[in-house]
């Protein structure tokens, strides 16, 4: 089955080809979108032209690409960890696209609206994926392989022309790659600020399914990855109006995040805080604490002890990160339970959940970790996986 992400359509173009949307034509979004710009500075506005692309001519957007704020800054503060391992200290002119995966469905579709905002939120270019293996360059003029072509340039077409149309702001890139959809996704994900994947509803259980290729990619990439729910739309971003109605207009929902404090979770701090400070949200920071036994006798002391020392190291995470984003209003939640029962109590109403997966090697290959394996497939909400050793 055919998969795609959000590039530039090598099979229209050639094997190594790109078509992008409002990106300066220097630019080769087949990698890294790279940009020399001074720190801090935003992107010049650019009048709005047409420009001719193997789907048809294309609007560039009059609108100015809000740039995203390099790591650095100009009073010299101590650099912070972001994902990837990067710090603020250090000056990087690279700026990761937002990757998104299509495959043409209901899911694929919602992931890229969401993926655009997000790309918007970011200041950075959004590149839209589509990978299918059978488009390698020896039997690309076969007949019986011009039916997917044709579909396969209908779903990227028809991605562009809706998301030139609701994000003139955003730049677009869009490319097809002849490789299996997972293997194609983990490579595009490597240079992606996030990767976007959708996840379609599973019936019969009350959960969600997300399928093969994005169980596999999820395990492997080595960013950040967003999944989105087939039914997701702008509007669930945000809390309802005063008559209870969805509106684009009203405060976003609250920001969640899981952390272990017996474990390093810097990368999902980073992730978490940034998130909601571009959102202008509260964000939940939940850690969960379990005894497995204890005397009847000594049970009450044991659990206050342990609630106690759980809320003392929550605190001392925290401390840097509230006063790196002293305008994010942050409220911590240290329960007694399973960490992935208590997620999901937390999310009913959020807008992004935020959790980890750690990079260890297993013996069958990489996996998720029961935690987000679980909130994979129960939160309804958009799920972000950040990987962290």
């Amino acid at each position: 089955m055919a998969f795609s992400l959000v590039l530039a359509a090598r099979d229209l173009l050639g094997s190594h080809d790109t078509f992008s949307v409002g990106h300066p034509p220097a630019v080769d979004m087949g990698r890294v979108a790279q940009y020399r710009v001074p720190v801090g500075s935003v992107c010049a506005a650019r009048p709005e032209q047409r420009v001719q692309g193997p789907f048809g001519p294309f609007r560039r957007p009059r609108s100015p690409c809000q740039g995203r704020r390099l790591p650095g800054d100009a009073g010299g503060a101590e650099g912070r960890p972001e994902p990837g391992g990067r710090r603020s200290g250090e000056v990087d002119a690279v700026l990761r696209p937002v990757v998104v995966g299509l495959d043409g469905s209901r899911e694929s579709l919602a992931a890229a609206e969401w993926a655009a905002g997000e790309a918007l939120r970011r200041g950075l270019p959004l590149r839209l994926v589509h990978a299918w293996e059978g488009l390698e360059s020896d039997t690309s003029q076969l007949p019986e392989l011009e039916a997917p072509r044709y579909w396969a340039r209908r779903i990227l077409r028809g991605a562009m022309d809706q998301l030139n149309e609701r994000h003139p702001q955003v730049y677009l890139s869009a490319e097809q790659i002849a490789r299996p959809a997972a293997d194609a996704l983990v490579e595009a994900g490597a240079e992606a600020e996030l990767l976007v994947l959708g996840s379609r509803a599973f019936s019969g259980f009350g959960g969600f399914m997300a399928g093969s290729v994005a169980l596999a990619t999820v395990a492997r990439v080595a960013r950040p990855v967003v999944l989105v729910r087939a039914d997701r739309t702008a509007e669930d971003d945000h809390l309802p109006d005063a008559e209870g109605r969805p509106s684009l207009r009203t405060p976003y929902r609250d920001v969640v995040v899981g952390v272990d404090i017996a474990h390093p979770c810097e990368e999902l701090l980073a992730f978490a805080f940034e998130s909601a400070a571009l959102r202008s949200a509260r964000l939940q920071v939940l850690h969960t604490w379990h005894v497995p036994y204890a005397p009847p006798a000594a049970a009450a002391t044991m659990s206050a002890a342990a609630q106690q020392a759980a809320e003392t190291a929550v605190d001392a995470a925290l401390q840097p990160w509230r006063e790196k984003y002293p305008t994010v209003k942050v409220r911590t939640l240290v329960e007694n339970g399973r960490p992935a029962q208590q997620l999901l109590h937390a999310t009913q109403d959020a807008g992004l959940l935020v959790v980890g997966r750690r990079n260890r090697p297993a013996r069958l290959g990489s996996h998720t970790g029961p935690v987000a394996h679980a909130v994979m497939h129960h939160v309804r909400c958009p799920v972000v996986i950040v990987p962290h050793d």
